[in-house]
């Protein structure tokens, strides 16, 4: 059984390497966003919004941003289909780092927008609230 886990991330992880060598299928410039969106106290206060140009199985993006301190590869990479808000499972994390975060994602077909928020976390309490970053998850396909 977990020969076949092994296996499957390896596809994956070729068809992500394939996409990303044949042509970048995802925006090379990043808008990033200030705090003005829906469950903010979910998804967190960072977001980068990506634009794909074309329908692969696989988007491999890398993401340069500036976390200092917080051990980025520790926390959670979620990746959202703008349109819709749904989820997107199927994420695999190369690299996440300090200066940057490379990782791949199997878009969903016809839809061009994604938002990639990193640092989200849950909030408790009022004036002094508590506030607690979503550990890692990992949600690459088996």
């Amino acid at each position: 059984m977990k020969k076949s886990i092994s296996f499957y991330r390896l596809i994956f992880l070729l068809a992500g390497l394939l996409a990303y060598s044949n042509s970048s299928s995802a925006q090379e410039n990043f808008e990033y966003g200030v705090a003005h969106w829906k469950h903010v106290d979910s998804l967190g206060n960072h977001r980068v919004v990506l634009e794909v140009d074309k329908f692969k199985d696989a988007v491999v993006v890398d993401i340069p941003w500036r976390l200092r301190k917080i051990g980025p590869a520790e926390k959670n990479v979620l990746v959202v289909d703008a349109a819709t808000g749904e989820r997107i499972m199927n994420v695999f994390p190369f690299e996440i780092n300090r200066e940057h975060g490379k990782f791949a994602f199997q878009p969903i077909k016809n839809q061009k927008n994604y938002f990639v928020y990193y640092l989200s976390y849950h909030k408790e309490g009022g004036y002094y609230p508590k506030v607690t970053y979503h550990p890692f998850e990992n949600t690459a396909s088996t």
